[in-house]
């Protein structure tokens, strides 16, 4: 299974481990972590980049902060290389 970023209206940011797109909004949505209508998109994290996601923002809703941090993180921004 790979992960899933799923983004919904109002700002919730998820992500889920699942097989397909479709799958992850579907367990978002019956872990009533987020409303299915709200789904606004998302993407499947490439899998060189799965293993600098903690498992403990995997399967929560994550905080604006918490998703920014981790969007820097992945994209290899130079405040996280520097240790910030």
């Amino acid at each position: 299974m790979s992960l899933w970023w799923l983004s919904f209206k109002g700002g919730a940011t998820i992500i889920v481990r699942a097989e397909t797109l479709v799958h992850a909004r579907l367990l978002a949505a019956a872990d009533q972590v987020a409303r299915a209508y709200l789904f606004d998109a998302g993407f499947q994290v490439d899998p060189e980049f799965e293993q600098m996601i903690p498992d403990d923002l995997i399967g929560r809703t994550l905080s604006r902060e918490d998703a920014t941090d981790l969007q820097r993180r992945l994209r290899g921004d130079a405040r996280y290389s520097r240790g910030r």
